[in-house]
């Protein structure tokens, strides 16, 4: 009996990572050596705390970035983005026209996979890895 209260106190003193999910995810497919593509994709953050995005890493590409796409000067451009916070309960989207994940230095052989590995990692020290499915456009529009 003392063993299971001593586990019971030690299970609550531990951190508790937020949960973050990712619905819609994709990755644009590109012609087969292409440097870049862009990663499209919602975030839900189901906890009560805001969350900062701290890193993204993908082992197919060099960089990614997180990028606006933005009408300056009556050009269409695509700017960089300190970063990303993610608000509790709620979803933040990643898509065409707006916030997006830009993927630069791609492997040669990255677009003839079907799907990319991706780790986020969250100021809670959570991480979270993905593999997102490589293509033309968006499927299967669910929320999260």
């Amino acid at each position: 009996m003392d063993r299971a209260f001593s586990l019971v106190l030690m299970m609550m003193s531990l951190p508790a990572f937020a949960e973050v999910s990712l619905k819609n995810s994709w990755v644009r497919k590109m012609p087969k050596g292409a440097g870049v593509t862009a990663v499209y994709l919602d975030f839900f953050n189901s906890s009560e705390t805001p969350l900062e995005l701290e890193s993204i890493d993908c082992p197919s590409a060099q960089s990614i970035e997180i990028h606006e796409s933005k009408i300056v000067d009556a050009k269409a451009m695509m700017l960089p983005v300190d970063g990303l916070t993610l608000p509790p309960n709620q979803v933040v989207s990643l898509k065409p026209g707006g916030l997006h994940l830009m993927v630069m230095g791609l492997h040669r052989e990255a677009m003839s996979q079907k799907a990319l590995d991706f780790k986020f990692k969250f100021s809670d020290g959570s991480s979270l890895t993905k593999k997102i499915p490589i293509q033309t456009e968006p499927v299967n529009q669910a929320s999260p």
